[in-house]
C-alpha cells in the first residue's frame, strides 16, 4: 500500500527516514524560515485533520487546512523577549 503524507519542515527529514523505509511518498505543504524566528515548537492535528502549529520567536499560531493544505496565521502573541513555547492542544 502507498500512501502519501503531507508533512511540515523541519520534519522533512524524519518523513524522509518514513519514506525509505517504505511507508510512502513525501509532499512538504509549508516551510518555516528560522531567520525569521518561525522555529516549529509544537505541532498538534486536530480531529476534522487541520495541522496546527506554534511558531516560537514570531509568536504565531498557524493553522494548515486538512483537506487543502493552504496554511493561514490564526493567532499573533506578543512574544516581547522572549519565545512562544509550551502551547498545548
Amino acid at each position: 500500500m502507498n500512501r502519501r503524507s503531507k508533512i511540515l519542515t523541519p520534519l522533512t527529514l524524519i518523513a524522509l527516514t518514513l519514506t525509505a523505509a517504505g511507508i510512502g511518498d513525501v509532499d512538504v505543504v509549508e516551510s518555516y524560515d528560522a531567520t525569521l524566528g518561525q522555529l516549529p515548537e509544537g505541532v498538534a492535528v486536530a480531529p476534522d485533520g487541520d495541522i496546527y502549529v506554534t511558531l516560537a520567536g514570531s509568536g504565531e499560531l498557524r493553522r494548515v487546512d486538512g483537506k487543502t493544505y493552504q496554511g493561514e496565521t490564526v493567532a499573533q502573541f506578543d512574544v516581547g523577549a522572549g519565545f512562544l513555547l509550551g502551547m498545548a492542544f
